[in-house]
């Protein structure tokens, strides 16, 4: 089934990628991150899960899934491992068994790879197949009887996390932590999909919004919390829970007013942009951020950049601009590792 592309979706997948970046480019303590934490990613599985395929044939679901998730991220991690056994090398500590291991590992999704922020590919590759195998069942009933019966799952683990010693290296509960959020997506496809015309026709969706942003904040100053998926959790999952929602709310009705009302062309043009190719911005913009820019302000003999606003803001719209031509690259070059097909001659 041929899916339309919404321009508010990608807009909100845009505003999204952009926090991610922004959010990577801070350090625990700051209050943006804590803000930022709270929904960015539990509004990229809402966003996911409203075009969650309500029908399709296993083998070419799984193959679909396996291309466009399973690939670019372990083409990450095996890039994680050339790039960290080089360095071992260099430093003559080169443990190639184990780093072999490790490799292995997050391939299984059992430990996380040095660049974390694909955890969102895997975790997203298993709810994926999940959904793949639950919509086998022929019975409407009875398949989105399985998906709330593994919502509810999800959130009496989110509800519960706290309690248990499990290893957070274990990508398979971020999956499970993020679970509802993506079938909260499935569930309310068609209110979410008409949110443009909502936006247009009821202007309350305005007021509503930035007062749901200011829940946002007040509840990321109060507990200054972390979402379930990041390897640290709440000891506020209820609150947790609301910011989430509230952002995801927030950042859907801004982007249905980006795409609607507001007289914004190149900034809807590029917030469009940005979400098409979040897959690439989410593969290599946290190397850039965590690791080239320190080294490239150590040479200097600063020892971080972070936790200062004038320079966070400048890397941000360096990082943004560096995204570019690596789209380019991979859409044009190597369109293979993100799912694509091959670019048609113009």
């Amino acid at each position: 089934m041929t899916k339309k592309r919404v321009e508010s979706i990608d807009i909100a997948k845009g505003i999204g990628i952009l926090l991610v970046i922004l959010g990577h480019l801070t350090v625990d303590g700051q209050m943006v991150r804590f803000v930022i934490f709270t929904f960015h990613m539990p509004l990229f599985f809402v966003l996911s899960g409203v075009f969650a395929d309500k029908k399709q044939n296993l083998a070419d679901g799984a193959a679909k899934l396996v291309r466009t998730l399973l690939v670019p991220y372990l083409f990450v991690v095996v890039c994680d491992f050339a790039w960290l056994s080089i360095l071992a090398l260099k430093d003559g500590k080169l443990d190639f068994g184990g780093q072999l291991k490790h490799m292995l590992l997050c391939a299984a999704g059992l430990d996380k790879t040095y660049n974390s922020a694909v955890w969102f590919l895997f975790a997203l590759f298993i709810i994926k197949a999940a959904f793949l195998l639950i919509n086998q069942i022929g019975s409407k009933v009875a398949k989105e009887g399985v998906v709330l019966a593994i919502s509810a799952i999800s959130v009496a683990f989110i509800l519960t996390r706290r309690f248990f010693e499990i290893n957070e290296k274990y990508l398979y509960l971020s999956a499970l932590g993020c679970f509802v959020f993506y079938s909260a997506g499935y569930f309310l496809r068609d209110i979410i999909l008409n949110l443009e015309n909502s936006v247009q026709k009821h202007k309350i969706h305005l007021p509503l919004a930035p007062v749901s942003l200011g829940v946002v904040v007040l509840i990321a100053q109060i507990k200054q919390m972390f979402i379930v998926h990041v390897y640290r959790y709440t000891d506020h999952p209820l609150l947790m829970l609301v910011a989430a929602a509230c952002g995801t709310y927030a950042t859907v009705v801004l982007s249905a007013f980006i795409a609607t009302l507001l007289k914004a062309e190149r900034l809807k043009k590029a917030l469009i942009f940005f979400g098409k190719n979040s897959i690439v911005i989410l593969m290599i913009h946290y190397p850039i951020a965590r690791k080239f820019y320190p080294y490239v302000f150590g040479l200097f003999g600063i020892k971080e950049y972070v936790n200062r606003p004038l320079a966070e803001a400048a890397l941000f719209v360096l990082t943004t601009l560096l995204m570019i031509p690596a789209i380019y690259l991979f859409n044009k070059y190597l369109y293979y590792i993100i799912g694509k097909k091959k670019p048609t001659r113009t």
